[in-house]
């Protein structure tokens, strides 16, 4: 009798351990479950260099672990019955920011339940791309969650291991794109008065996605121009400005180009360099200087010729009178 009330005992206990109700935990609390649990350890590393808007798309490369953790010996008794058991891990991205775009290259993975004080391995890549939108040094995240669910018995009555839920964090941060659209206020064309100084505007654009400093340079000139720029200017994301270039030139010419180069800078981070663009002006001489033509010049040489053949008439004269 004694016997058979210590059995009974023993599989009350066993059943009320089984059927208690099936809860999802995460790592740091599976060492305070009775039960059997799934214990997920998820590894990667934030991307180290800005994102690039538009041109890239960055995998990060998560590493993900499972194995059980043991729970009390009478769970572990049954561990053998759940051999080849199929377990599917799940992926999901939860949350990002709202510039960016985000996907894993799987979002389930389908492995077997380890072998018992054995983990199964598995790297899934998570692809990150961003819209036109982001803004240059702007930070960005992306939230997953990893989660695997709890593995039951027979008709779902049971549950013998543990599900598992996580949330993870990848944060980055989109670099700089420096785009500029510029052009001559008045056209490309210009017919300038030589030796007058003239001053052509030019309208400039930042349609990247920072602040910018841009730089110029004057690619080409003619010997007979005379030109200045004037100083770098910094421009807000999708404003405009207005720059100068001042010419002096001087009449030995009738058509030239003038071919200036813009490069976009970023204005927190001076070694991030846009790509450059090139405008370029045709200068016209308008005719409107006339040099001044010569009047009679007088010359030395001339007038003492004349003197002396008046002398020499004059002495003639006087030596005839005599005679």
């Amino acid at each position: 009798m004694l016997k058979k009330t210590i059995a009974i005992s023993l599989i009350s206990v066993l059943i009320s351990l089984m059927i208690i109700p099936s809860s999802t935990v995460a790592d740091e609390e599976i060492k305070s479950t009775a039960k059997m649990a799934s214990n997920i350890n998820v590894v990667f590393a934030d991307p180290t260099e800005p994102i690039i808007p538009l041109e890239e798309t960055r995998d990060v490369e998560v590493n993900i672990t499972y194995n059980v953790e043991r729970g009390i010996a009478l769970r572990n008794i049954f561990y053998f019955l759940l051999k080849d058991r199929e377990v599917d891990i799940n992926l999901e991205i939860i949350d990002r920011s709202e510039w960016c775009t985000a996907n894993f290259d799987a979002e389930k993975i389908i492995t077997k339940l380890p072998a018992r004080d054995q983990v199964v391995s598995q790297i899934v890549n998570l692809s990150i791309g961003l819209k036109k939108e982001a803004q240059a040094h702007e930070s960005g995240f992306v939230s997953f969650n990893v989660s695997i669910p709890s593995i039951k018995g027979p008709f779902g009555l049971i549950t013998f291991i543990d599900g598992f839920e996580k949330s993870y964090t990848v944060k980055f941060e989109s670099a700089y794109v420096g785009v500029l659209a510029a052009a001559f206020t008045d056209g490309s064309l210009k017919e300038i008065s030589p030796y007058n100084e003239t001053i052509i505007p030019i309208d400039i654009h930042n349609i990247g996605n920072g602040k910018t400093n841009v730089k110029f340079e004057i690619l080409n000139s003619s010997d007979s121009f005379n030109i200045t720029l004037d100083d770098d200017v910094t421009i807000d994301i999708d404003k405009k400005a207005t720059t100068n270039l001042i010419l002096r030139a001087d009449n030995d010419f009738e058509l030239e180009d003038i071919i200036i180069k813009l490069t976009p800078i970023d204005s927190e981070n001076k070694e991030n360099v846009g790509e450059s663009s090139e405008i370029t002006i045709s200068i016209k001489n308008d005719g409107s200087y006339v040099e001044e033509e010569e009047g009679f010049v007088f010359d030395a040489t001339i007038l003492i010729v004349v003197l002396v053949i008046i002398i020499l008439l004059a002495v003639a004269y006087k030596l005839l009178k005599r005679k």
